[in-house]
C-alpha cells in the first residue's frame, strides 16, 4: 500500500503526468496508475485511519475527487 500512496501523491500533489509516474515506479503500463489510485481512494473512503495518514503526508486534506 505505501507504493499506492506514493503514486497517489505523485499525481495529486506533485501533478506528475502518468508517463513520469510510470517511469519512476518502473511499471509495465501507465493504465495501471489510475486503477491503483482508484483502489486507494475506495480504501480511503472506508478507512478513516488511512485517510488521516494520507492527509498528514499531504500536509492537509486529501482530495478523493481527483
Amino acid at each position: 500500500m505505501p507504493r499506492w500512496v506514493a503514486m497517489y501523491l505523485s499525481q495529486v500533489v506533485g501533478g506528475q503526468p502518468l508517463v513520469i509516474i510510470d517511469e519512476a515506479f518502473n511499471l509495465k503500463r501507465t493504465g495501471s496508475i489510475p486503477t491503483t489510485i482508484g483502489k486507494l481512494k475506495v480504501l480511503m473512503d472506508n478507512d478513516q485511519k488511512l485517510l488521516k495518514k494520507v492527509e498528514c503526508l499531504m500536509g492537509g486534506k486529501a482530495s478523493n475527487d481527483t
